[in-house]
């Protein structure tokens, strides 16, 4: 599966200040959320999630539409699925 099939199966549970993302995809729950200039992604395998998996910075975090939101979110988990596969 692509970071960003994945990304489209999440649902969106705040659209904007912040945007975030909530879902679990192949058993993995994921959390993105994305505010004043930053966004982390969140990953495990059960619902205690901890630490940022990924995370960065981009200056209009949180403001994207739903559009940008989902391509920011594809991006932070194409590098968590890099990581991965380290």
């Amino acid at each position: 599966m692509t970071a960003s099939e994945i990304a489209n199966q999440l649902a969106m549970t705040c659209a904007r200040f912040p945007n975030q993302f909530e879902g679990i995809v192949d058993g993995h729950h994921f959390y993105f959320r994305a505010r004043h200039g930053g966004w982390a992604l969140h990953v495990d395998d059960d619902e205690h999630i901890d630490s940022p998996s990924v995370h960065g910075e981009m200056e209009d975090a949180g403001t994207w539409d739903e559009t940008d939101a989902r391509e920011w979110l594809a991006y932070a988990i194409q590098i968590w699925m890099q990581q991965e596969v380290k």
